[in-house]
């Protein structure tokens, strides 16, 4: 897969924490563990950009990125590397 074009501007992306207890029945055995991050320039075409292996962080900025309309989603991930489902992406347009 081939980065993508470096650009003028930059997204200021946050969240809330999540409680790092874990998903369920395996909350206690496999807690939450970090962030993945995915930005793409469209809601079907959205890459990793990030992982942040830190359970209390609530922001990351995407920076270098072209003219255009982009779009972001995080997804949380647990100890064992199960990832949640991911949100509907939100927009922002970089002009």
């Amino acid at each position: 897969v081939a980065p993508r074009a470096q650009g003028p501007g930059m997204a200021k992306l946050s969240w809330n924490a999540v409680d790092p207890g874990g998903y369920g029945d395996e909350a206690a055995s496999d807690p939450v563990a970090g962030y993945r991050v995915y930005v793409g320039p469209s809601p079907e075409q959205l890459r990793l950009e990030a992982s942040i292996d830190d359970p209390r962080a609530t922001g990351y900025v995407v920076r270098n990125l072209p003219r255009g309309t982009w779009y972001y989603t995080v997804t949380t991930y647990t100890a064992l590397g199960i990832e949640s489902e991911r949100p509907p992406p939100v927009a922002k347009t970089i002009r």
